[in-house]
């Protein structure tokens, strides 16, 4: 996969969201692979079927950690003509010149009451297609609880949440970019 090239931006993992993924896999995956390897030791004869369901949930399960570990943004990188977020797995990207409006905003503002769309509410961030009561539907690739930006995009497109490292840079970049290629931008 070929890197962007353009103002690049990191997006560190905050301690709340560090915490909350080393949790999650205690409590989610080490504890029920533990309960799993005592049920098969277990002395006498154990029903094949338990077995099988229990390592084909085992694999299910990890097989859905590693997808989402493969959505995490690494960073956010700027060009003159889109936003691109950096993952392990396949790239995405918003179209500058689908941007209205971009926003510095706090955590309670975007997820408070948000509902999620089944991926991630905790590992490795807040990743995912979420709908909220601010902001109606939108994609989160944020990876911690401060610095969190929208990106309000125009058409029938979910907006966008990200968390930069440096906000002010970033938002600063995103205008800079939109101003010199001539993206129009409403300011709300």
């Amino acid at each position: 996969m070929d890197e962007p090239s353009g103002i690049t931006f990191s997006c560190t993992m905050d301690t709340f969201v560090r915490k909350r993924t080393r949790n999650y896999w205690i409590l989610y995956l080490l504890l029920p692979l533990a309960m799993s390897v005592f049920i098969a030791l277990l002395p006498g004869p154990t029903p094949f079927e338990v077995k099988a369901v229990l390592s084909m949930g085992a694999v299910v399960y990890i097989g859905s950690v590693l997808y989402l570990f493969m959505l995490i943004p690494l960073r956010y990188v700027v060009t003159s003509s889109e936003i691109v977020i950096v993952r392990r797995g396949r790239n995405a990207s918003i179209p500058l010149a689908s941007v209205t409006d971009i926003q510095h905003r706090d955590f309670d503002y975007i997820f408070r009451g948000a509902l999620g769309g089944g991926t991630a509410h905790g590992w490795y961030g807040f990743l995912g297609e979420w709908y909220g009561e601010h902001i109606k539907d939108f994609f989160a690739f944020a990876v911690r609880k401060d610095n969190l930006v929208v990106i309000v995009v125009k058409g029938r497109v979910p907006d966008a949440v990200l968390s930069p490292d440096d906000v002010e840079g970033f938002i600063s970049a995103v205008k800079e970019q939109m101003a010199s290629g001539q993206h129009q931008m409403s300011s709300a």
